[in-house]
Formats: structure tokens, sequence, C-alpha cells
């Protein structure tokens, strides 16, 4: 009898431990991983497999991957889907949450006064863009549920013949429309704008090219992009120019034209190791994500790039890996810290 009493002493202590473990929907969620997103880059090992499973185990919950009109649709009308999908679907097969940057001009589509790309489409051809933007909506439905339009449409570089927020407006709107007929719970973002701070003949700062936006009539969009690089200084160094310590004015800024209440998406953030070390690298992001964690105003920051890749006059830096794919110590430093929040 008492040898039953007690397996019944248990079974019941048993049963209500288990009645107070808490279920995976309550379990506390991480925030510095819910706003944590990497970029993969330019090196072609850098959207694989393994570099997705290494994203997550950084603690990364977002990836942000090219969904380009120039490579998917280089002939007029004939898709080539193969390479998106395969990164899409192993992406997805790593738990990642993914931002398609749906972006650049096929030759057949080039604005007229554009040889080179990266050109910005033609105005006639504004309405394929919008049109591939829907297509690609559709059939990554239920895997991709973020878009951004176009990267740093306020630079020369990504927007020849010149930079033209009215143009953009038009671009917006029209995909905008595109997507949200596919699905309306999609966010749309508007093009990470980059931050420099004066105005030039190649480039408008962020706040000049938005001016202008608003004065040709805005356009929709749920998400503001931006791309708040600074690599004089840490992240919260008190300057000016420094466009991550001031993103609590760029919310101001949009909330005086009536798009306060729409999040900010870092959709590009980070440093180069060719200027800073590793530990350096590691530290400074440390200290952004801190800080995107507590503005709510922020919803998520992706940092650039998951591996050095080569650039235009030298080899770029960005990465939290080397262009070989050997780890950083910065990589096991977000690591760290990410964990150390779980």
């Amino acid at each position: 009898m008492a040898q039953r009493i007690g397996l019944l002493i248990v079974a019941v202590v048993g049963a209500a431990t288990v009645a107070f473990i808490p279920s995976h929907a309550e379990a506390a969620v991480n925030p510095y991983s819910v706003k944590l997103g990497l970029v993969p880059g330019e090196n072609r090992n850098s959207a694989t497999t393994t570099a997705f499973a290494g994203m997550k185990d950084v603690g990364a919950s977002w990836v942000r991957l090219d969904v380009s009109w120039k490579d998917i649709e280089p002939v007029r009308g004939k898709r080539l889907w193969a390479a998106t999908d395969k990164a899409v679907t192993n992406a997805r097969a790593k738990g990642l949450n993914i931002l398609g940057l749906v972006t650049y001009t096929p030759t057949w589509a080039f604005h007229p006064g554009c040889t080179q790309s990266p050109c910005a489409p033609a105005v006639d051809k504004y309405d394929e863009f919008a049109a591939f933007a829907a297509a690609a909506a559709k059939r990554y439905k239920g895997r991709i549920s973020a878009w951004e339009v176009w990267n740093e449409p306020n630079e020369r570089n990504f927007w020849k013949p010149k930079v033209d927020p009215a143009a953009y407006v038009k671009l917006l709107n029209l995909t905008y429309a595109s997507i949200h007929r596919v699905d309306p719970t999609l966010k749309v973002v508007s093009g990470g704008l980059s931050c420099h701070s004066t105005d030039t003949q190649a480039y408008l700062t962020w706040r000049t090219f938005m001016q202008r936006f608003y004065a040709a009539g805005g356009a929709k969009f749920d998400v503001f992009g931006i791309h708040p690089h600074f690599a004089s200084n840490a992240p919260l160094y008190p300057s000016a120019d420094n466009p991550f310590y001031n993103l609590p004015k760029t919310h101001q800024f949009l909330a005086s034209h009536g798009d306060g209440a729409k999040k900010i998406w870092l959709t590009e953030f980070g440093y180069e190791t060719g200027g800073l070390t590793p530990t350096q690298q590691g530290k400074r992001l440390q200290t952004a994500l801190g800080q995107v964690v507590k503005w709510s105003f922020v919803e998520r920051m992706f940092v650039f790039a998951w591996m050095d890749f080569g650039g235009h006059a030298r080899p770029q830096t960005w990465g939290l890996n080397d262009a070989d794919g050997h780890a950083k110590v910065s990589r096991s430093m977000l690591r760290s810290y990410v964990r150390s929040h779980a």
C-alpha cells in the first residue's frame, strides 16, 4: 500500500510539474534575435545552406535576399527562377524569415539615358517591374513575408542616369499596389536609403531625397528602409552626421509627414574590418543591436554582411566571416551577445 501511495504521489507531482511547463508559444521570446537579420553579401558562397545555418546559429531570425529582375528575366517574358528558388528554400529550411529585395533592371528595360547596370527602369517599363514584383510575391507567398523595393534609390550608383525621387515615387506606388493585390498582409519596405552627409550629383542625403519624395506626392509603403552606416565612430557617437545615433530624428521626420506610425528597418548596417579590428567590429554591432532593441520604432536590423566579398577597387571586409568562410571573432561576439539574452 505504501508503495502504491508513493507511486501515486510521484504521478501527481509529475503531472503537476508537466502542467506548469510553459508551452513553446508561451516561452520567452528573445528580442535580440527577433530584431536581428543578416545580409549575405556578394560572395557567391554567402547564400548556401551552410551560410543560412550559420546565420541561424548566430541568432538571426531574418535574412535579406536579392530577387533580381535583371537576373531572373534577362530576356523579356522568360523568367529563370531556379537560383532564387533554391536560396529561398534553403533559407526557410533553416528557419529564417525572408526580406525579398526586388531590384535591378535587365538590359531590355534600361532607362534610355543609361547604358551600364545598375540602371533605373525606363518610365514605360515601371508597370513591368511592378508585374515582376507581383509574380515574385505570388511565387513565394507564404515564404517571403516582406518586400523591399529597390536598393539605395538615392544613389546614382544604383539609379542611373541620375537620382530622381519623383520617379521613384511612381515606381513604388505601382509596386506597392501590385504586391498588395497578391496579399494585403505582405509588408512593403521602401528602398533602403544610403546615408551621406551632403548632397552631390552622385547622391542625395536620405533627408533631401525624402523631402523631394513627399513633395512629389509621396508613395505608399508599410515600412521605411534606411542604411545608417557610419564608419567614423561607434554607433552612439553623438554627432550630427552619425545617421545611426540620429535615428530618433529620422523617426520624427517621418512623423512630420504622416508616417510616424510606420516602423523603420535598417535593411543594411555594418562595419568594415578593413578599418577596424574584428573585435572592434563585434563591439560596435553589439552596441547597435542593444540600442535597436530599446528603440520601439526600429523593428529590424540587418547586419551587412555575412561574408567578405570583392568590391570595385579593393577587397570589401564587411563580413562576419572572411571571403573563404572562416569566422571572424565578431561573429562569435554577436552570437554570444544574442544568446546571452535568450
